[in-house]
């Protein structure tokens, strides 16, 4: 991150806040009410058992829900509600599928930029990369 863009976050907050967010399918409540903080260069895994709601928070993160669920989301201390994919990636959140056939011959650099490659002259530059 460049330091203007350092500039604009608040970093007294937690880098990542959620707060009671719920989300529902036709019929199953798949995230019930969960609060999770971030803090700045930390590492933390989110953990569970098949069926509790890891991928489907990691989701509404990501922005493939839009604003389909319940609860607030901020990012450096600043409301965030990522209405899809592109507005969750602009705002440094991505997912990195965890099915490594997705894209089986990507280095770990190249996974990290996925639809998000530096390029040159229209071709990706593996330099950069």
């Amino acid at each position: 991150m460049g330091a203007r863009e350092n500039e604009n976050l608040n970093l007294g907050s937690s880098a990542l806040s959620l707060q009671r967010i719920t989300k529902q399918f036709t019929g199953v409540r798949a995230v019930d009410d969960v609060s999770l903080e971030f803090g700045h260069s930390q590492i933390t895994a989110v953990l569970g058992h098949n069926g509790a709601g890891k991928s489907t928070l990691i989701g509404i993160l990501a922005g493939l829900f839009g604003s389909d669920f319940e609860g607030s989301v901020t990012v450096g201390g600043r409301p965030f509600s990522p209405s899809d994919v592109s507005s969750a990636e602009k705002a440094g959140i991505v997912l990195i599928a965890q099915e490594i056939n997705v894209v089986p011959d990507f280095t770990v650099s190249q996974m990290l930029m996925l639809n998000r490659e530096p390029t040159r002259l229209g071709l990706v530059d593996r330099e950069r990369l």
